[in-house]
């Protein structure tokens, strides 16, 4: 996982803090995390990309199924978390990507992100 960046979307600081810690010592280079769509969004505007993301499914302003979509179509591997069970249209839209129930562990994490990106390769 050397020189990769990953992007963690999530609204809840605690959570996003362990993440980024799980992935920072499964070997990530570098973590981004953002709190909100509108941050989400812009970032797909930047120079700096991202290799891969961590999303919470439900955000304070919204879902991020539309962003799921965006990073989707450049073939941006990426894992939804969520508190609720996986709902019928993630399902469908996504079939193959990771769905990780909150609370999760973190070992569990960085499992499931070691093992999407291998299949990447």
């Amino acid at each position: 996982m050397s020189n990769l960046t990953a992007l963690i979307l999530e609204d809840a600081f605690l959570i996003a803090y362990e993440a980024e810690q799980a992935l920072l010592e499964l070997g990530a280079t570098s973590v981004i995390i953002l709190q909100d769509l509108v941050e989400a969004l812009e970032s797909l505007n930047r120079a700096d990309p991202f290799d891969f993301a961590v999303l919470d499914l439900s955000l304070g302003d919204g879902n991020s199924i539309e962003f799921a979509k965006q990073i989707k179509e450049r073939g941006i591997p990426f894992v939804f978390t969520s508190g609720y069970a996986k709902p019928d249209e993630v399902a469908r839209e996504f079939p193959d990507v990771p769905y990780l129930e909150k609370p999760y562990h973190f070992d569990r994490l960085k499992q499931v992100v070691s093992e999407m990106l291998q299949k990447r390769s």
